[in-house]
């Protein structure tokens, strides 16, 4: 018995040993397991799952750049750091557009030479200078009319620049005309009607390309065509004496007759000149 209990307190410390030489082994493939899990390149789900010690710092979240202001940024920040320029954009976009030029000032020279053309006086008016002429005409013919020598002289001058005034005033067929316009009494609208009759009829008398003569004859028949219709309406209104009756009668066969000669005198210059 005696034996026995010392031999076990003899194999007791060696137990506690290998025990204690055991817990260390397992705690050595423990770490080396550890170090080689770590080593080894880890999932999509361990990446986003974090370590034991990351779990426990706690970080503040950084606040949100707009991406705008990231691009224009980031590449002046990067220069800043690398102490150089920032990158040169290479882009066919960017090398395409030339380089903006800032305007400089002209000199005092150059403003001499870019000074605008003087705009060209504004034509008068063509209306308004017929009423002025027109205007002159009419004082120079009162003062003439008066007994002014110089205005007599200066309307002749005027005539003399512009023919298409004597011509116009000096006109007895279309005076003449006028005249049996008035005698027939007619309102403005019936004045104006028939002016415009006689006129298309003088140019249907007178044909495409009249010489002198004819213009002449187609005015004269004009003239006698109006005495006969004046005459026609004198005879057909109411009223008056005998005397009257037959004088006005007389008055219509001369003034047929007239009519009646000059159309023949007009046909038979036509013929002649033909």
């Amino acid at each position: 018995m005696a034996h026995h209990s010392a031999t076990a307190t003899l194999e007791a410390p060696s137990t506690k040993q290998k025990r204690w030489e055991l817990n260390t082994a397992k705690s050595k493939v423990r770490g080396r397991k550890q170090t080689a899990d770590d080593s080894r390149p880890r999932t999509k789900t361990q990446e986003c799952k974090p370590a034991p010690s990351q779990r426990r710092q706690t970080t503040l979240p950084k606040q949100a750049v707009p991406k705008k202001e990231a691009a224009r940024i980031e590449p002046a920040a990067r220069a800043r750091m690398e102490n150089r320029r920032p990158p040169v954009d290479d882009s066919p976009a960017a090398v395409s557009k030339p380089p903006r030029r800032t305007p400089s000032k002209p000199s005092p020279s150059q403003r001499q030479k870019t000074k605008p053309p003087p705009t060209a006086a504004p034509k008068p008016d063509a209306a308004a200078a017929v009423r002025d002429q027109a205007a002159r005409l009419h004082d120079l013919v009162e003062q003439a009319n008066a007994g002014d020598k110089a205005a007599m002289a200066e309307m002749r001058s005027m005539l003399d620049a512009h023919p298409e005034i004597w011509k116009r005033c000096g006109d007895l067929g279309r005076i003449a005309e006028e005249r049996w316009l008035d005698a027939l009494g007619t309102d403005a609208l019936g004045r104006e009607s028939i002016r415009r009759h006689i006129d298309k009829f003088k140019v249907q008398l007178a044909g495409p390309q009249p010489t002198d003569l004819e213009w002449l004859m187609a005015q004269e028949v004009a003239a006698c065509w109006l005495a006969k219709k004046h005459a026609e309406t004198a005879a057909a209104t109411p009223g008056g004496s005998v005397q009257q009756a037959a004088l006005q009668a007389r008055r219509l066969e001369s003034a047929q007759k007239a009519y009646l000669r000059a159309m023949k005198t007009l046909m038979m210059l036509r013929l002649e000149c033909r």
